[in-house]
Order: structure tokens, then C-alpha cells, then sequence
């Protein structure tokens, strides 16, 4: 009669943990979020930038979302 593999398989005892820190979870948390929102935040922004027409030499929104400004003496 053959013996099967699966009989000779001891289980390792259980070993209590400690459960981990919800403090550093949440941290862990916020830290990522502010991240995301800063990095969706600088994307807004250069989407903004580039769509805008805006250059060193001319700061203000160009075309049709810029105030009238008077003409140039």
C-alpha cells in the first residue's frame, strides 16, 4: 500500500502577532492622499498653463478670457 505525501505534512504552530499600528495606517493614508492631490493639482495646473497660451513674456491669459486691456501709447 502506497503512502501518500500529504500524510507525512506537519502544520506549524500558530504564532499570536501583534496587530498592526492603525495609527501608522492612517498616516500611512493621508501621507498618499496629500501626495495624490498634489500631483493632480500640478497636473490642473500645467494642463492650464499649456492650454492657456500663457508665456514668460505675456503672464496674463491671452485671448478670449483676458480682461480688455487699453491700447498701448
Amino acid at each position: 500500500m502506497a503512502r501518500w505525501p500529504a500524510e507525512d505534512y506537519v502544520r506549524p504552530p500558530l504564532v499570536a502577532r501583534e496587530l498592526p499600528s492603525t495609527t501608522l495606517a492612517i498616516w500611512r493614508f493621508r501621507v498618499g492622499a496629500l501626495l495624490l492631490l498634489a500631483l493632480l493639482t500640478l497636473a490642473v495646473t500645467l494642463l492650464f498653463l499649456h492650454f492657456s497660451g500663457v508665456t514668460a513674456e505675456d503672464p496674463g491669459l491671452s485671448g478670449s478670457l483676458s480682461p480688455a486691456h487699453p491700447a498701448a501709447l
